[in-house]
């Protein structure tokens, strides 16, 4: 087992042991109940770097977390008291437990939903104009579309196995996740989430040379120590063919784009000033079958979510986003970093 992941989930269960969210002390709080057979379940948050220019922090308040069976109605788990959480200092593999030890019906479930406080003043981002970390950054409010009604819903499911533990991960992208509402004092939350099972995850990590930055390509920005690489993942067609990398884009398409596809998570890469590289560790990536086959890629160029950088608008002849593909698919497997250089 590779010593970062195994040390990441000994952390991991140790936290959750120690979290101050339990079922056992909530008044509202689901579970299986009866004499049907039971599985054990604790769900908490992480994220992904983000590459978007003067975000501080994004601020998100959680309240309770709730799943649904297959077969039965929703159970509702209610922390103990609202979680104010700033999702940017959930990276690198650090997480905030939220849910810990409650008790479910074994089987399987369709969806997992995060229940926020949207009132006045829970959900922000502290964002400063420079485009630099600053001491005084503005607090933006942050737009949760029915977020009061639905939350945040990860529509993905799992199976909960009898008499066994499962910890969930919610792995939330912000930088694909929030966008600035134009001529307003505020963003827009357009939730990116994945759930993975952490006993059936690994990693991929790497560099990217000195020389792989200045020969990759790009259509508007080079690579350079302050405008680094972001690391694209996104699932592969199959063990033995990539995908055609695409940007992040939230609105339609264009018919001449068949098959887009978007990133399961991206990140900014980190800058080696000794040797010139940026390096890169994805953690949380699913290793259990029909999900360990990945395309990996990387681009130096802008990414707008609200434009679709790889659309040919006449009288352009190329995308004005490129990217940089490991030239096959990546494996990845239970409890190791994959090493993938460019």
């Amino acid at each position: 087992m590779n010593n970062s992941i195994a040390m990441k989930r000994a952390a991991l269960r140790s936290v959750l042991a120690s979290a101050l969210v339990s079922c056992a002390l909530l008044p509202a709080c689901g579970g299986g109940g009866g004499s049907s057979p039971s599985s054990t379940l604790n769900v908490s948050l992480a994220d992904a770097p983000t590459s978007l220019s003067g975000v501080q922090s994004v601020f998100i308040t959680v309240t309770g977390v709730e799943v649904q069976p297959t077969n039965g109605s929703p159970l509702t788990f209610n922390l103990g008291s609202p979680l104010a959480v700033d999702l940017l200092t959930l990276q690198q593999g650090n997480l905030a437990p939220l849910i810990n030890d409650v008790s479910v019906t074994a089987g399987s479930y369709d969806w997992l939903r995060l229940i926020l406080d949207t009132s006045a003043g829970k959900d922000y981002v502290l964002y400063c104009s420079s485009g630099a970390p600053c001491a005084a950054p503005a607090q933006i409010a942050l737009d949760i579309p029915s977020g009061a009604e639905t939350g945040l819903k990860v529509v993905r499911g799992f199976t909960m196995p009898v008499n066994d533990v499962i910890h969930l991960v919610v792995d939330f992208n912000v930088n694909s996740s929030i966008v600035p509402i134009p001529n307003s004092m505020s963003w827009h939350l357009k939730p990116v989430l994945r759930v993975v099972e952490t006993d059936t995850v690994g990693a991929i990590a790497g560099t990217i040379s000195a020389s792989a930055m200045q020969a990759a390509k790009f259509s508007k920005t080079a690579c350079s120590s302050t405008n680094l690489p972001t690391v694209y993942v996104y699932s592969a067609q199959s063990a033995t063919t990539n995908v055609i990398p695409d940007d992040i884009f939230t609105g339609t398409e264009e018919a001449a784009e068949t098959t887009p596809v978007q990133p399961i998570v991206t990140q900014l890469s980190t800058y080696n000033a000794a040797n010139g590289s940026a390096g890169f560790n994805i953690q949380w990536v699913a290793s259990d079958p029909g999900y360990n086959e990945y395309t990996v890629a990387f681009t130096c160029d802008p990414d707008d979510p609200n434009v679709d950088e790889s659309a040919i608008v006449p009288p352009a002849s190329t995308p004005t986003i490129s990217f940089n593909t490991y030239p096959t698919p990546v494996a990845v497997t239970t409890d190791v970093t994959t090493t993938v250089n460019f």
